[in-house]
């Protein structure tokens, strides 16, 4: 007996730009995806094949309206990330058939932000997120957002602000978390926490952005063991290493938290949580001492 192989068949992909009528000029990536993700296939790759197909703009709209899908559920979610990974970081806004969008509706609500039932409705939130993107960055401009300040926050960005008071100077942030912020061109994420009083406010700070600097000292990029000799140069003194997963948390006084793989710094933390009192739940800035 002859086994017949039968090639697989490709997901059809086209893509046309829309392009806002107004200042800032807006483009937006239109992309349709007709066709069957065969069976035996990993949906995570079958997306990032698609995101190949592309042409990248800062934002994308992905139509898979006429996307069929025989696998078991739950692997729309892995799809998507396939194509948000492919786009190397564009922004992705989805319209969806009544199957997929019954199968994301469990999902958390990051993802149901950018998940559409129209190209209407998507083409109107991905250009309104655009602008809202350009307006954020005209705010961020005469901001010093590369200075960390221990016991205080990143430039004129003061940890104990309400959650207004950050808004009002960094706009509204890219995706909310329950008590957590993203803005994402600025590779920066806060966390607040109900302060008696003064409701949510700003307790912690963390990023990966290889351009923050606290005394003048780059603490991504260097190397944890030089990092470590300039920080204890400056008075910054090691507290300790915590290992979970592979990673080292390498404590610092004053609430910096450096997270490390080997010798490679990937994330800088820090934080006035451990400030707040157990008892009454305020702040106790008198404990603190601010370096930067």
């Amino acid at each position: 007996m002859i086994d017949v192989i039968r090639p697989k068949a490709q997901l059809r992909v086209s893509q046309e730009v829309q392009v806002s009528n107004r200042e800032p000029t807006v483009r937006i990536g239109l992309v349709r995806v007709e066709g069957k993700i065969p069976p035996s296939s990993n949906t995570f790759d079958q997306g990032r094949s698609v995101a190949a197909k592309t042409t990248r703009e800062e934002a994308m709209i992905f139509d898979l309206r006429l996307l069929d899908s025989v696998r078991l559920p739950r692997h729309c979610g892995s799809f998507l990330i396939g194509v948000e990974a492919g786009t190397n970081r564009a922004r992705c806004h989805f319209v969806l058939n009544d199957r997929w969008l019954d199968e994301l509706r469990p999902d958390s609500a990051r993802r149901r932000e950018w998940i559409y039932s129209d190209d209407d409705s998507a083409i109107a939130a991905a250009e309104a997120d655009e602008l809202r993107r350009y307006a954020n960055m005209q705010r961020f401009a005469p901001l010093d957002l590369t200075r960390i300040i221990l016991r205080g926050g990143l430039g004129q960005l003061q940890f104990g602000m309400t959650a207004e008071q950050v808004r009002g100077l960094m706009g509204d942030p890219d995706a909310v978390y329950k008590n957590d912020w993203e803005y994402e061109d600025i590779d920066l994420n806060l966390e607040f926490k109900p302060i008696p009083n003064r409701g949510l406010s700003l307790v912690k700070l963390w990023t990966e952005n290889p351009r923050v600097r606290l005394l003048n000292i780059p603490l991504i990029g260097p190397g944890f063991d030089q990092t470590l000799s300039l920080l204890r140069q400056v008075g910054v003194k090691h507290e300790g290493t915590f290992v979970l997963k592979g990673i080292d948390w390498q404590d610092f006084e004053h609430g910096l938290t450096l997270d490390s793989l080997g010798d490679t710094v990937e994330r800088v933390n820090w934080t006035i949580e451990d400030l707040i009192d157990d008892e009454d739940g305020e702040i106790d800035w008198s404990k603190a001492t601010r370096v930067g």
